[in-house]
């Protein structure tokens, strides 16, 4: 299977709206980042990139998006957006999805060897933190912590 020529990924999930399209070669064609919600920047920061790619939404072949977590009016919103631009196609563009939690955790145990034993968690909600654990040089399931589990973990954090 060749790669799709023209992917769109958008990131909704943090403080910082991330928008992007990787051509074939893999490599960043445009990139837009904002400081804001989805609900402001969205589109405006689909616009910038699409322009600065010199194309046109309806020649994005595939779309990547964080499903999470994060924000969750953020992420719904990105995710309500790929469906509908991509229902706007006879040929719909291919969609994949991923969690920035446990993207950062496999990359970390990759990297780092002392990550075994240790935990990696991002911000939920107030007194509450998504967390996975490693154990046996695996990133365990996402989990959701309070402030008190998070303050008697004894062994290595990490804070995406």
């Amino acid at each position: 299977m060749n790669p799709p020529k023209n992917t769109l990924l958008i990131d909704g999930s943090g403080s910082t709206l991330f928008v992007g399209l990787l051509g074939a070669d893999g490599l960043w064609r445009a990139v837009t980042q904002r400081a804001c919600a989805a609900l402001e920047g969205l589109f405006p920061a689909v616009d910038a990139t699409l322009q600065e790619a010199e194309l046109k939404l309806t020649e994005v072949d595939a779309y990547i998006y964080c499903e999470g977590p994060g924000s969750v009016l953020s992420l719904r919103l990105c995710a309500m957006a790929i469906e509908t631009w991509r229902r706007l196609l006879p040929e719909p563009a291919a969609i994949y999805k991923y969690n920035s939690l446990q993207l950062m955790a496999h990359r970390l145990l990759a990297e780092a060897s002392h990550a075994n034993d240790s935990r990696i968690v991002s911000d939920w909600k107030k007194g509450a933190w998504n967390s996975l654990a490693f154990q046996d040089n695996a990133v365990g399931a996402v989990e959701v912590l309070d402030d008190e589990a998070l303050a008697a973990w004894s062994g290595p954090l990490y804070h995406l």
